[in-house]
């Protein structure tokens, strides 16, 4: 469970190196003092987790990694455990890295020994610079012996790690137990390989230092075994929201970051004095470590900036419902109302708007005429909201038909679309999708029928979100030319591939995914796949229009995409929770009584 009152960050690798780099600000004694910190606290919480009198085998890179294993190997000699080093004998390529070397050389070199045992019935620690437990240096794991019961720790590459392990490196990897309760990895596993299929890591143990990497948190759903430690050694919490793109949607003490926030051009000046000046031993003891589990934090409007009225709100264009699927487009409306949208259009077809007009009390529906060719689409609808026409005063002028000035004065106003529940998938509903999504510049959601029409090679002029069931996936993969043959080369873990093919996807295309279902996936270059393993727990016809209004309705108040789409997929598995533990052994959910039940669980949420 994420601990709101001390939430870990995640942010890219790159950000993480920017953020360290500006805590450092050039000072060696700050990048010194960060290694020792981030060494001392990982060895104490290894410590405290496996007890006293252990073996540790520790595979160090040449690389910061390395360097933190070092100091981990030193604490842990300090601490009354048996300590064997794998590495290299060729230097570190960080003056830190030496330093920590040549500093356990030195402790190895003491002739003062007490045993395990000594150590642990001690009533004051050893001091600095006392071997307590026992230590060596090999250079090859060949040369570890009795390690039948040791605890492994990870220490290569971690969130350096740019290239698959190869040489040296993938035969070190490959000497791991089996047993993954052994095996602690620090920062990042040094077994995850950039672009390759997610698989459960070597390690059942990751010790993140700052922050996570979204490479590693994504493994958390895939695989639930693992735990995650983010310990904090000092960075900045404002940079590191700064820096983060998914600091956007995970909560910071309850409020959400705003977008656009610039990144900090140096790190806080109190900051690094305290990290170059103040003693790492006094700020090693009693530090907590937050622990991440595959559990999706809410997000909220801000309470200071409530809409002043229902545009402000957000508006959210519905389009779908034909002959046999009105109460698709419908059941996208409330979805929408549900979380929070000011104001809905629902645009369906001519022969279906009587059927669908007298039950919609909450929205405005309007017949349209979906048979026009992408020429006549185009003069009457506008491209984007700096240069549209004014509907109101030149439609009688320029012979516009009604239901398309009705669509264009919706476009106008909305900042959201959601198209495809019920729309069909016939030939002349196509120029319509085509056109909406090429030209027109609103955040569009594009869900059920629209994604057998939409051409993910073509242009856009906004941003597109793509809400496809396994089975409308593998159709998608199946249309494009760039998936496809990825698609047919498959794997027999149909999640495995499913990540990598979303992976190549959003690689290539400029879309953001979420892969309906039990799990959940979500997409978007900034932050790769994140998994939900429990996804929306049930299963039902309409529950996935619901969910895609919940995802428009979100977006149309502003809210950033990824967060939008696991905010939705988490309202939704609560409201059916909810409506499971309110109706007993009648349950069997409707999706037409989901929206109410998230209003509830949102009302729950603001005490009301």
């Amino acid at each position: 469970m994420i601990n709101l009152d001390e939430l870990p960050f995640v942010v890219s690798r790159a950000d993480k190196v920017l953020v360290d780099r500006m805590t450092i600000g050039g000072d060696p004694r700050v990048a010194d003092a960060l290694m020792e910190r981030a060494g001392m606290m990982a060895a104490e919480a290894i410590h405290r987790h496996y007890g006293v009198d252990q073996h540790a085998v520790i595979v160090c890179g040449q690389g910061n990694n390395g360097g933190d294993g070092l100091v981990v190997a030193r604490r842990l000699l300090q601490l009354g455990w048996t300590v064997t080093v794998v590495i290299s004998a060729l230097e570190g390529t960080s003056a830190q890295h030496i330093a920590n070397r040549r500093r356990l050389e030195a402790l190895l070199a003491q002739p003062q020994h007490r045993t395990a045992t000594d150590a642990a019935s001690a009533s004051t620690p050893a001091p600095a610079g006392t071997v307590v437990g026992r230590g060596r240096i090999v250079d090859d794991v060949a040369d570890v012996t009795d390690a039948s019961a040791a605890i492994w720790i990870d220490a290569l590459l971690g969130t350096g790690q740019n290239r698959p392990l190869a040489g040296r490196f993938r035969r070190w990897m490959d000497a791991f137990p089996a047993d993954r309760r052994r095996v602690v990895a620090l920062d990042a596993p040094s077994d995850m390989i950039e672009g390759e299929l997610l698989r459960p890591s070597c390690a059942s143990w990751v010790i993140s230092f700052g922050a996570a990497t979204p490479e590693v948190v994504a493994r958390l759903a895939y695989d639930p075994a693992l735990r995650i430690d983010v310990m904090d050694i000092g960075f900045d919490r404002a940079d590191l929201s700064a820096c983060s793109s998914a600091a956007r949607w995970l909560l910071d003490a309850g409020r959400t970051v705003p977008m656009g926030t610039p990144k900090p051009s140096q790190a806080s000046a109190h900051q690094t004095a305290q990290l170059a000046n103040e003693p790492v031993a006094s700020r090693s003891g009693g530090a907590e470590a937050v622990g991440l589990a595959p559990v999706w934090p809410m997000l909220g409007p801000n309470p200071t900036t409530a809409p002043r009225h229902k545009y402000e709100a957000g508006g959210v264009v519905v389009i779908g419902g034909a002959v046999g699927m009105t109460g698709a487009p419908m059941l996208v409306a409330h979805g929408a109302l549900a979380v929070g949208a000011g104001m809905v259009w629902v645009f369906v077809p001519h022969d279906v708007y009587s059927i669908v007009a007298p039950g919609a009390l909450d929205t405005l529906v309007y017949p349209l005429n979906f048979d026009r060719d992408k020429a006549a689409w185009e003069a009457v609808l506008p491209r984007d909201k700096s240069a549209r026409w004014n509907t109101m005063s030149d439609a009688d002028g320029l012979g516009l038909p009604v239901d398309a000035i009705a669509l264009a004065q919706a476009l106008e106003r909305a900042t959201a679309i959601v198209i495809g529940p019920g729309l069909g998938r016939t030939s002349f509903v196509a120029p319509l999708v085509d056109y909406l999504y090429r030209n027109v510049s609103v955040p569009m959601v594009i869900d059920a029928d629209a994604l057998h029409l939409v051409d993910l090679e073509a242009e856009t002029q906004g941003l597109r979100v793509l809400t496809p069931h396994w089975g409308e996936f593998r159709s998608l993969c199946m249309r494009h030319s760039g998936m496809k043959a990825s698609f047919l080369a498959g794997t027999p873990d149909e999640y495995q591939h499913s990540v990598s093919l979303l992976r190549r996807m959003i690689s290539m295309y400029p879309v953001q995914v979420l892969l309906k279902g039990n799990p959940c996936l979500f997409a978007n270059r900034e932050m790769d796949v994140l998994m939900d393993t429990r996804g929306l727990d049930v299963v039902r016809a309409g529950l996935g229009d619901v969910l895609a209004g919940s995802i428009g309705g979100l977006i149309a108040q502003g809210v950033e995409t990824m967060g939008a789409m696991i905010e939705a997929t988490q309202l939704g598995r609560r409201a059916l929770a909810r409506m499971r533990a309110e109706e007993g052994p009648r349950f069997s959910p409707l999706a037409s009584q989901l929206p109410g039940y998230i209003q509830r669980v949102l009302g729950d949420d603001l005490g009301k």
